[in-house]
């Protein structure tokens, strides 16, 4: 794989936006933007990425290995008991709603939302039957 690939492939499976990088890394964004077909992304970026993408991987396979406990937490936290074979993913309205509960320290948004798009996946791919539920809004 080109390290043009690889960026690609890394940005799409963190989640983060060419902004982000941009912003994070003080380049522009049309630079960022040419990382994933012309220019070659600084190391810093990729081993960047590649330390986001792993981490959310890790966490990705701890939240699948105890997925009893998951579906436990969120029935508690939705306030409903459901059918372990069908599993309800609570989830944010938007960002607005992710920041003001999460906290402005959080994982970015995106970053959160390819995480549990991840994890949504391999639940269908291994059977379950996948709900979405927001979370409780309190304005």
């Amino acid at each position: 794989m080109n390290i043009n690939a690889e960026f690609r492939a890394l940005k799409q499976l963190s989640g983060l936006t060419s902004q982000h990088i941009a912003d994070k890394f003080g380049v522009g964004l049309r630079t960022t933007q040419r990382y994933e077909t012309e220019y070659e992304p600084r190391p810093e970026i990729m081993d960047y990425l590649r330390n986001i993408v792993a981490d959310d991987t890790r966490y990705v396979e701890e939240v699948l290995d105890g997925i009893e406990d998951v579906i436990d937490e969120s029935n508690e936290k939705m306030g409903v008991v459901r059918d372990p074979d069908a599993i309800s993913i609570p989830r944010y309205l938007n960002s607005h709603y992710y920041y003001r509960a999460e906290g402005a320290d959080a994982i970015p948004y995106e970053r959160y939302m390819a995480r549990l798009n991840r994890i949504i996946s391999a639940l269908i791919l291994d059977g379950y039957e996948v709900e979405y539920e927001y979370y409780p809004v309190e304005e």
